[in-house]
């Protein structure tokens, strides 16, 4: 996340249009993680219990365990990527080809389980259903995340997220050893996704390397990407009220905090801050909601039941509607704007 400071834009305006009735959305665009999965909760339970299994099989405990990932183990590998976390522990390197082929078996059953809970997880409700309604009303739907391509990818197809209703995804790029952009190849069910993805007319677009959220500037590309001429018909949803809200208020565009996402088990916060990827990282509703006294940070749309609350707040229109009513507004406002300004030239 980046540490750009926020100035929040058209606070007033934004909550006259929501005081006349529900803000028309042409664009919706959505974080991931936590936002429309559960990736906090999966990655808790799954974690919780590989890190059992490893510590049963090489008679090590908890807090050892633990102690030798935080000071051995890759920052990423400890979120996404259990094979490569347990190279990387120096207590299960073999003493000999005996053990190696031993501890190679278990471990594969570990990983194999770790990776069957992740696969299990689902969607919120009212992800695609609402994303339904959107599309169907001529909206457009946009995916955009601060993780790296190889991994965006694989999440958005190990949750199911249907291909045909996203029509981009943002993210960054897949970084080689000396932090320069490469594309990682994807494969198996992340490549059909992708394929699906591209079929159905889909744009994948890599952002520049640490162009990281909040970034009102990459919302206000992605708007003028998909051709959406005001930011009053464009609305950011996430977890995380700096990261996501704070950009979106940067911009002028509608901000809505998916609240549900925050209702992180304690087990995984706890977990999480014991071996964390970023050790100031807000998780949980309770220290989240301590953003809620930044004005620049404050939502203007409340999503306490997550997606299925969505349509209460906000009505879903097409690109052209929306386009159609921005550039009416415009004209009315320009004698407006040219009076005001004679007058202050003759004051």
């Amino acid at each position: 996340m980046s540490n750009v400071q926020i100035t929040p834009k058209d606070t007033a305006e934004k909550k006259a249009i929501i005081a006349q009735g529900k803000p028309e959305i042409a664009l919706l665009v959505s974080d991931i993680d936590n936002t429309v999965v559960d990736f906090f909760g999966m990655w808790g339970a799954t974690t919780d219990k590989a890190f059992d299994s490893l510590c049963a099989l090489h008679g090590m405990t908890r807090e050892a365990l633990e102690k030798e990932v935080m000071e051995c183990t890759p920052t990423e590998s400890r979120m996404h990527n259990l094979p490569e976390m347990i190279d990387h522990m120096p207590s299960f390197r073999p003493k000999n080809d005996e053990e190696r082929k031993y501890f190679d078996k278990e471990h594969a059953k570990i990983v194999h389980e770790w990776q069957k809970g992740r696969d299990d997880v689902k969607l919120y409700a009212g992800v695609v259903q609402t994303i339904s309604k959107a599309k169907a009303a001529g909206a457009q739907f946009v995916l955009y995340s601060d993780a790296p391509r190889s991994s965006v990818l694989h999440r958005i197809a190990q949750y199911g997220v249907p291909a045909d209703l996203v029509d981009a995804v943002y993210c960054q790029p897949d970084l080689d050893k000396n932090d320069k952009p490469v594309a990682m190849p994807v494969e198996g069910k992340t490549a059909k996704w992708m394929a699906d993805f591209e079929k159905a007319g889909g744009v994948l677009q890599v952002l520049p390397p640490g162009s990281h959220k909040p970034a009102p500037e990459t919302l206000d590309q992605i708007r003028k990407d998909r051709g959406i001429e005001s930011v009053k018909n464009v609305m950011m949803v996430g977890d995380n009220l700096k990261a996501d809200c704070g950009g979106a208020n940067a911009l002028g565009a509608f901000s809505a905090w998916q609240k549900d996402g925050c209702a992180v088990p304690q087990e995984a916060i706890d977990l999480y801050y014991r071996i964390p990827t970023n050790p100031n990282y807000l998780l949980g509703v309770e220290k989240m909601s301590r953003q809620l006294s930044e004005p620049a940070y404050q939502p203007d749309i409340v999503l306490e039941k997550g997606w299925v609350d969505m349509q209460k707040h906000i009505q879903f229109v097409s690109a052209e509607k929306a386009n159609a009513k921005a550039r009416e507004a415009e004209k009315q406002q320009a004698p407006q704007q040219i009076s005001a300004a004679m007058m202050k030239a003759r004051q």
